[in-house]
């Protein structure tokens, strides 16, 4: 009796996947076939970047359930509480250029196998706060085919991934760094850079931290990163800066036993891991499920060990080139947990800061070496920022 109720199950569920309809007469219910399951991933506050705009960052989960491979058509981000145009459309190489494989690698087409997931990046950007939405809901259109047999695939179009938009973000840092020439790299823009990219699976959880990370290094009078040998550390412009701590904390882990790498290239990633992917490094606590983690300082500066209380500015060490990295600068991330990499992104401002040049990004993410000259603070009209996110390609004076 229990093989044959579970036979018949799998028999209407095969039915009802394949679009066919039964015989009995019932009331007409909401209820319809949609291949693909959607959720929210990661859903970040609001904030005000440095360009003046407001932005959000989240993902998509997309899950195809269906029998057989299904490819994603359309996607349109609505603001739920208003029957206005989308927010944005994403189709064709627009969608296929914010779709991730679930390793972080991108994806090669818009299809998804069956059983198989994608993680599609949504970036919102806004003029104004008044702008921002309480509820956002997503129109899915997708394509696939009804049975084995099938010549031409059926068009499923159906709402689905209601989000609750975070209320906006209202954490403010102090400066990480001092002086001025900044260059912020692996920032938040509108294309998504690498930080915003990176997914890890630890601990059981598919986990994004890096999201709002920043790389900053640091351009001479001459616009420049490095003066000479790129190959020595010493050379570039922001090594052995002082490194402060950007709140009231607690210390909670300290790594300090790695030599610089020697810069140019990434070091070997048979040689990486969670343990030394920061290379030596500092972790604060600055609240409950709030904690600042500190990468690639200089080997012997961190002035700082586990239980010590900091206050904001206080000098924690230098930066150097040690972990996975190719040319010195220092990592700033903050996250819900002392887990650098299984954590939780948190958005986050800055008090106060200066921007006072902006990085193209062909001259950046095009160049083979980082050994010219770059930005416009020549000719940039500078831009007091109170509050705000610096932006990728940022050049600011703290």
């Amino acid at each position: 009796m229990k093989k044959f109720c579970q036979a018949a199950f799998i028999a209407v569920s095969a039915l009802l996947f394949l679009g066919c309809q039964t015989a009995p007469q019932s009331p007409p219910t909401h209820e319809t076939i949609t291949p693909v399951i959607v959720k929210g991933y990661e859903v970040g506050q609001p904030f005000l970047g440095s360009d003046g705009r407001y932005h959000m960052i989240y993902g998509l989960r997309l899950t195809n359930c269906f029998y057989f491979p299904t490819h994603i058509e359309k996607i349109e981000v609505f603001n739920a509480e208003e029957e206005s145009s989308p927010l944005l459309t994403l189709q064709d190489a627009k969608l296929l250029f914010f779709l991730e494989h679930l390793d972080s690698t991108p994806a090669e087409n818009c299809s998804i196998e069956r059983d198989g997931s994608r993680i599609l990046f949504i970036v919102l950007e806004f003029e104004k706060r008044n702008q921002l939405p309480r509820t956002l809901s997503h129109q899915i259109s997708v394509k696939a085919a009804e049975t084995p047999d099938s010549k031409e695939p059926l068009l499923f179009t159906w709402t689905a991934g209601a989000i609750t938009v975070p209320k906006e973000t209202s954490l403010v840092l102090s400066p990480p760094l001092r002086g001025d020439g900044w260059a912020l790299f692996n920032s938040c823009d509108t294309f998504l850079s690498g930080h915003q990219r990176t997914l890890l699976p630890i601990n059981g959880e598919l986990c994004n931290s890096q999201r709002y990370a920043i790389d900053f290094m640091k351009l001479n009078e001459q616009n420049r990163l490095v003066e000479g040998d790129p190959s020595i550390p010493e050379n570039w412009v922001c090594y052995n800066e002082k490194i402060y701590a950007v709140a009231d904390g607690t210390v909670v882990a300290v790594l300090d036993e790695f030599a610089d790498q020697i810069p140019g290239k990434l070091p070997d990633l048979a040689t990486i891991n969670l343990h030394n992917i920061g290379g030596n490094h500092v972790v604060l606590k600055l609240g409950d499920c709030l904690y600042a983690y500190y990468a690639h300082f200089k080997h012997g500066s961190i002035q700082v060990k586990p239980g010590d209380r900091v206050k904001k500015g206080d000098y924690l060490g230098n930066i150097g080139n040690s972990g996975n990295t190719s040319a010195p600068h220092l990592h700033l991330h903050l996250m819900h947990s002392m887990n650098p990499a299984g954590s939780s992104p948190v958005v986050y401002l800055y008090d106060y800061f200066t921007l006072v040049g902006q990085i193209s990004i062909d001259s950046f993410y095009k160049a083979e070496t980082l050994e010219g000259s770059f930005g416009n603070r020549d000719t940039f009209v500078p831009k007091i920022c109170h509050k705000q996110f610096p932006m990728d390609l940022n050049i600011i004076k703290f």
